[in-house]
């Protein structure tokens, strides 16, 4: 049966962090650290890292986005490779 409700990443995250033990805290330094190797590029967008692609905002926010299934994502041009 569908949930008459969306939820939310966030709602799931703390719902992970909670009643799995999950430690929020350490994957966001690992993102962190994995996006930090863009810091001395400018214009760049994204970075890629083992097939996953964590885009870059012009207001220094980081989102994950889901690529399709493919042997070498594509690039949108402005990426590097982490």
């Amino acid at each position: 049966m569908k949930s008459p409700f969306e939820v939310t990443d966030a709602a799931v995250l703390q719902h992970l962090f909670h009643t799995h033990g999950i430690d929020i805290e350490a994957a966001r330094r690992e993102v962190s650290s994995i996006v930090s190797k863009a810091a001395g590029f400018d214009g760049v967008t994204g970075v890629l890292k083992d097939g996953r692609r964590y885009h870059l905002d012009e207001d220094h926010r980081c989102t994950y986005v889901t690529l399709k299934t493919r042997s070498r994502p594509r690039r949108s041009g402005r990426e590097i490779d982490a």
